[in-house]
């Protein structure tokens, strides 16, 4: 259907067949007006590879791309020494974890975001006895075991 239709812009010469990249359609913080949505994108990828991957996808008109490169904190160590609590004991040597892009897209007709998904009929997003469980496990490690628990006990399988 898209490619029946002659594209508003000149397209570029990145013909998207089976795509590799993923692109996360993200919830704004509430303040993107209807007719413009956000994604989060690869580090390599630019406007006009967006704007033609949205038109070869899914037919979808843009009007306009603004790209926004996130630059993240610097860190001491890798994430490994940190949860080890390395850093409070070692100097370590900064890093920076990789960046991401944002890209916000606007298009020529409104877009409503999709409804969150909801939980299953029978199921209680509010179950005690499951937030019991995953307290214990968290607190007595990955197995809950300690302090008279044993792996059974806290599956379910006693």
């Amino acid at each position: 259907m898209a490619a029946a239709m002659a594209a508003p812009f000149k397209m570029g010469k990145n013909k998207v067949f089976l795509p590799t990249s993923v692109y996360t359609l993200v919830r704004g913080s509430g303040s993107l007006p209807p007719n413009q949505a956000m994604f989060h994108v690869p580090l390599n990828t630019n406007k006009f590879d967006v704007r033609d991957y949205l038109y070869n996808l899914y037919g979808l008109v843009t009007t306009n791309v603004k790209v926004m490169i996130q630059q993240a904190e610097l860190q001491r160590g890798t994430s490994a020494q940190r949860r080890a609590n390395l850093h409070m004991r070692v100097r370590l040597p900064w890093k920076r974890p990789q960046s991401s892009k944002r890209v916000i897209v606007t298009m020529t007709s409104p877009f409503k975001y999709p409804d969150p998904p909801k939980a299953a009929p029978g199921e209680d997003p509010f179950n005690l006895e499951v937030r019991e469980q995953m307290k214990q496990r968290s607190k007595y490690g990955r197995r809950g075991l300690g302090r008279g628990l044993s792996a059974f006990a806290i599956n379910g399988r006693v």
